[in-house]
């Protein structure tokens, strides 16, 4: 781009030497230009010709200028102003010498401007509007605790140097020269407040204690009262309000609250949500194994009583004697207690019977185990050889050892099996945990959906409040109290799908829930912020924004207490709160609505409109009732032969003059309906409800205007029947508006009417009359038709001209069918579209 294509004229001309504000569209030029040519040193550059040191109007206003362009100029402007900040230094070391009105004034803006450009020189990450947005975008959500706690700190040092600006501004014989300042001091203040708001709310979110940040929340306390005096002192001067929109904070400043606490995610109970798996079946094979060892066992154990009766003898008779048996060709030892061991063994396993039991029957042991007394030694005399014992145990020891060996080998099987079995479960058990672990991960997923989506609606909603108090923003200008009060009953409907959805635990319909909460209240507080330019009392306006503030946190905390999982009983508290709001701020829009109607201009009292329509329409009636009895006493007192066609148009009046007379009592049983209303308070001019029911007394209004209306039409129509110009059409679609108009005039009657009155059951009868009389005229208007018919049927020659003529005439009627057909479904969409457009209004 061109440097010379763009004017920088309007520098000069922002700054000249007449005590004025800045043009706004000068200003905006220059800002303009600085976003084009993405510099700013052509700014400086047309400074150098004007009257700074000498002038100080010209120096006050270049730097009411240069801060605007600060705060909404391109980013590069913001560099080159640190390029050039000498130039601020020298006004300021001018005039804080000089004693020229303004001179104390330019000294503390300097100081102002100088804090800024090396503010945004040092912190990068902030454009000069200190737009959150912005800083979102460039941090891309890092935070980066040190060097946020360093930008609150310097933040709060140039909200001290704005508050102390504005103070001596204040402090002055104001004018618009030196007031237009606190326009963009309002912006810097408001913005400074924001971002240090969103800063400790951050910090609060990631600390359990809000006492690190030391004197950063001791002093924003403090300059919270000071900024809220400032705002409210702006907010009566009209050059200011006039120009932007003066925020307003409410009586109370934000609390910070630390809220770290890890998020509520419940292990799913795989028991819940799947069937527990079968057991692995253990071979049969394997069982019997089992039970074989156990009862080799437990034989075993009940044997022990007998080996010490046998081992014992056999042992000691030995003792002395040889220290060998021979079993076979095999010498025992048995002096080795094993094998001791294994005799007891054997000889316990040879009485297999031996059940000690008391009632059990006894098998008598052996002949070789029927000892009297013990062994004699080898001293004493011969005994009985002890062979046949010898080669007994001997024999029960090497069967002994094989069942042995068979119990360890069946041993061996089990612990494979048990080992198998083992790793069958481990097996089984993993999958369960990977399953779990499967489950648990969409649970999260679906929670961590929902947690965005909460998030989202919180930023959304932060980001609304931040436009209703922001200076720069409108809002929705087209808004009306009653687009509020509609807002307000959509929210209220949302949270209680909200509440329904957090109930029935399905995260899908709680996202949407959510989703929808937060853009209805964000739409509210647009739509409350468009609205509030219909009244000038700040008390009521201060009223509605801070109901609309308590709505939007309390829908926060609940959309928090939905996040975080919290106890079913705070969900629905924080759900009461949240609509207990919404109505408090739908109080303030009626109050804001009483101011409208208060205001001149405002429209008529819908009481009033509604009676005075009444009263026309029972007088347009009454004017056509008594135009069709003088037509009917004209063509009684003129003799006419009576023909077919004056019968019918007779005919016709005279249902015509039902429906009239028919119309006219229900109008009037309308109004005294109307009157009873009144009387008991139902529709009085203190309450006015029509104005609390809108739809019902536009409806009632319309009503009486399409009953007059549709009477009239009626009676023309009628009219050009009896002088032979009737249109069967005509008359059929007058008396069907007449039926609908009297059916939408006795339904808009009937909403609050007593229905055990005496007018209510005229009324009644009245419609019914109506429609009595309507059918009447519709037949006639049909017997009209029949005769016309019967004319043009006669005079068509249906066979002239042949096969070829009868063919062509067919095609040319099918064609004259088809477009008639054709522009019916066109009248139809047309008359479709007046009802809509007329619904529209």
């Amino acid at each position: 781009l061109n440097m010379s294509d763009i004017n920088w004229q309007a520098v000069k001309k922002a700054v000249r030497a007449v005590e004025t504000a800045p043009k706004q569209k000068h200003v905006r030029k220059i800002i303009i230009a600085t976003w084009k040519a993405n510099t700013g040193i052509p700014f400086y550059l047309n400074l150098e010709g004007v009257e700074l040191d000498s002038n100080p109007i010209v120096a006050w206003k270049t730097l009411v200028t240069v801060h605007k362009v600060l705060q909404d100029g391109a980013p590069k402007f913001l560099q080159d102003s640190f390029a050039r900040i000498h130039l601020y230094n020298r006004l300021h070391s001018i005039y804080s010498r000089s004693s020229l009105p303004y001179s104390s004034l330019i000294t503390q803006y300097t100081v102002l401007v100088i804090k800024k450009i090396n503010f945004h020189h040092y912190f990068i990450e902030y454009n000069g509007s200190l737009s959150i947005a912005e800083y979102a975008k460039k941090t891309q959500g890092r935070f980066d605790p040190d060097r946020c706690l360093r930008a609150m700190t310097e933040l709060l040092n140039l909200q001290d140097e704005v508050l102390k600006l504005q103070r001596s501004v204040f402090s002055t014989p104001l004018n618009e020269c030196r007031e237009s300042s606190l326009i963009p001091l309002i912006v810097e203040a408001w913005a400074i407040y924001s971002i240090v708001v969103h800063h400790l709310k951050k910090f609060s979110e990631v600390t359990d204690h809000m006492d690190v940040l030391g004197s950063v929340t001791e002093r924003f306390y403090t300059q919270y009262i000071t900024l809220r005096a400032f705002l409210e002192a702006c907010n009566s001067r009209k050059y200011i309000t006039n120009t932007i929109a003066v925020p307003l904070l409410p009586k109370d400043a934000p609390v910070f609250v630390t809220t770290t606490k890890p998020l509520n995610v419940q292990r799913v109970n795989l028991e819940a949500k799947q069937n527990a798996p079968q057991a692995v079946p253990i071979p049969i094979s394997a069982v019997k194994r089992q039970l074989n060892v156990v009862e080799m066992e437990q034989q075993i154990a009940d044997s022990t009583q007998t080996r010490s009766a046998i081992a014992v003898p056999v042992a000691v008779s030995n003792a002395s004697g040889p220290q060998q048996y021979t079993v076979g060709n095999s010498a025992i030892p048995v002096n080795q207690p094993r094998f001791l061991s294994l005799k007891s063994q054997a000889a316990t396993a040879y009485d297999p019977f031996n059940v000690s039991s008391a009632g059990q029957r006894q098998v008598p042991p052996p002949e070789w185990v029927k000892f009297s007394s013990p062994l004699p030694t080898a001293q004493g005399p011969a005994q009985p050889s002890p062979a046949p014992v010898v080669k007994a145990v001997d024999d029960s020891a090497v069967k002994l050892a094989g069942t042995i060996k068979e119990l360890e080998a069946e041993r061996e099987k089990n612990k494979a099996l048990e080992a198998q079995l083992q790793q069958q479960e481990q097996q089984i058990n993993k999958w369960k945990d990977a399953y779990g672990d499967l489950l648990n991960a969409q649970e999260q997923e679906r929670k961590k959906a929902t947690a965005d989506e909460i998030n989202q609606a919180l930023g959304s909603l932060e980001n609304s409040l931040i436009a209703l108090d922001s200076p720069t923003q409108l809002g929705n200008e087209n808004a009306s109290p009653d687009d509020v009060l509609e807002n307000g009953e959509s929210l209220a409907s949302e949270l209680d799908k909200l509440l329904a959805a957090f109930d029935s635990d399905s995260q899908v319909d709680l996202a949407r829930a959510i989703r929808a909460t937060g853009t209805k209240n964000a739409e509210l507080v647009d739509n409350v912020k468009g609205a509030s330019r219909l009244t000038d009392d700040p008390s009521l306006k201060q009223a509605l924004f801070d109901a609309t503030r308590l709505c939007a946190d309390s829908t926060s905390k609940l959309m928090g207490a939905v996040r975080d999982s919290a106890p079913k009983e705070e969900v629905h508290a924080r759900a009461q709160q949240a609509k207990s709001n919404v109505d408090q701020v739908m109080k303030a829009t009626g109050s804001l609505l009483k101011e409208e109607e208060k205001a001149p201009g405002a429209e008529e009292d819908l009481s009033a409109l509604a009676a005075n329509e009444l009263n026309k329409a029972a007088k347009v009636i009454e004017e056509a009732v008594n135009q069709l009895a003088e037509l009917l006493k004209k063509r009684t007192a003129k003799p006419t032969p009576q023909t077919e066609e004056t019968q019918i148009g007779d005919a016709i009046l005279n249902a015509t003059m039902a429906i009239s007379a028919a119309v006219a009592r229900l109008v009037k049983n309308a109004t005294v309906s109307q009157n009873e209303l009144v009387e008991k308070g139902k529709a009085s001019s203190n309450e006015n409800a029509y104005n609390k029911n809108r739809t019902w007394s536009e409806g009632l209004i319309s009503a009486a205007k399409s009953a007059a209306e549709a009477t009239a039409e009626l009676v023309r129509q009628a009219n050009a029947a009896a002088n032979g110009n009737a249109q069967e059409e005509g008359l059929v679609a007058a008396s069907k508006a007449v039926s609908a108009a009297t059916t939408q005039l006795v339904v808009a009657s009937r909403v609050r009417a007593d229905p055990s009155s005496s007018s209510q059951r005229d009324l009644e009868d009245a419609a019914g009359a109506v429609s009595g009389a309507t059918k009447a005229l519709v037949a006639a208007a049909k017997a009209l038709r029949t005769q016309e018919t019967e004319v043009d049927t006669k005079d068509t020659a249906y066979t002239a001209g042949g096969m070829t003529g009868i063919k062509i005439k067919e095609m040319e009627q099918n064609m004259r069918i088809l477009r008639l057909e054709k522009e019916l479904e066109a009248e139809r969409v047309r008359l479709a579209r007046m009802r809509q457009a007329q619904y529209a209004k």
